[in-house]
């Protein structure tokens, strides 16, 4: 998605995503510009809700493991455009190097469009607002939805600001600039995991655990790292746990929701999960100063609203599962 994946925010999706603003810190040396993946445009967030939207239709029983493939395609987006950015820039320019990678995505954006259709045909009904409004009064998909919302504002702070971070610990900046890459490449691996196993666990099983774990790491791994190596460790590890954040979104939704109305549902928590998207750096930048520089008040936030989003997700299951721990579902 970006974020299906793929992809962000929408929410974001892991791609190319840093290297934030002035107020994250000390740069030493770094490239002051954020490079955004994919979904952070609002044209682009249509291509990936649309994108995902046609998975349930073919997909009936390997759903998790589908979602989980056509995710994975941004995590080597992530690892291959700040690199390439990195490269192009003092080669060509700033201007130059982002347009070659306009061009990259375009030519990619049409082979999708040359390959991706629905297998339904379009069902139009009547819009009311009484239809537009019965998702979020179902408990399910509004706890889902808050959830996932929660979700974005501590799933981004880590991506956005882990260079950062890094660097005010000493990290050269040399090695700075592959944290992404690293943290994208880990995300590949969860993004396919993750997606697989929900076909054989459940999808709110494996999303709640492994969100879960991602506001551990951030709480018990980042916290503490200061050194080259912890950093690079909690970016691998992290990069993974964010991937069922991606792959297994829209798989939620399709769980609880009718088959012509998972578009609308998708993009529902999209639009929600966007807010997320918009105001976590200026959150993030806020507690930067209010703590004079420090990044511990950030990381806090972060690892707590992690855990929240994944208990309101859990939640949902609970409703639909009761308190059947072992329930596949």
């Amino acid at each position: 998605m970006t974020t299906p994946e793929e992809i962000g925010p929408h929410p974001k999706q892991n791609g190319a995503n840093d290297l934030n603003s002035e107020k994250s810190g000390p740069k030493q040396g770094a490239p002051d510009w954020k490079k955004s993946d994919a979904p952070d445009g609002g044209l682009a967030a249509w291509s990936v809700v649309l994108g995902s939207c046609v998975i349930p239709g073919w997909f009936a029983k390997k759903r998790g493991t589908a979602y989980g493939i056509m995710s994975s395609g941004s995590s080597i987006g992530g690892v291959i455009f700040p690199i390439m950015i990195q490269r192009l820039i003092p080669e060509v320019g700033f201007g130059w190097a982002m347009r070659a990678g306009a061009f990259v995505i375009l030519f990619l954006l049409i082979i999708a469009n040359l390959t991706i259709r629905a297998r339904l045909p379009p069902s139009p009904r009547p819009l009311s607002l009484s239809a537009l409004t019965k998702p979020l009064r179902e408990k399910k998909m509004l706890l889902v939805t808050a959830g996932f919302t929660l979700l974005t504002f501590g799933m981004y702070i880590p991506i956005d600001f882990l260079v950062s971070e890094g660097l005010s610990n000493g990290i050269s900046a040399n090695l700075a600039q592959y944290l992404l890459a690293i943290l994208n490449a880990g995300s590949f691996f969860g993004r396919l995991s993750t997606g697989i196993l929900a076909d054989c666990l459940g999808a709110y099983n494996v999303f709640t655990t492994v969100c879960c774990l991602a506001g551990i790491l951030v709480l018990a791994l980042w916290i503490p790292a200061t050194s080259t190596a912890g950093t690079i460790v909690f970016a691998v590890l992290f990069g993974y746990s964010s991937g069922a954040y991606v792959s297994l979104a829209a798989a939620l939704v399709v769980k609880i929701s009718p088959v012509q109305q998972i578009g609308y549902r998708v993009g529902l928590i999209f639009l929600f999960a966007s807010i997320g998207g918009l105001t976590t750096n200026p959150i993030a930048g806020a507690l930067l100063a209010h703590d004079n520089g420090s990044y511990l008040g950030m990381k806090l936030f972060s690892g707590v609203i992690l855990l929240t989003g994944s208990t309101l997700v859990f939640c949902a299951r609970l409703h639909h599962t009761g308190l059947k721990l072992g329930a596949e579902f």
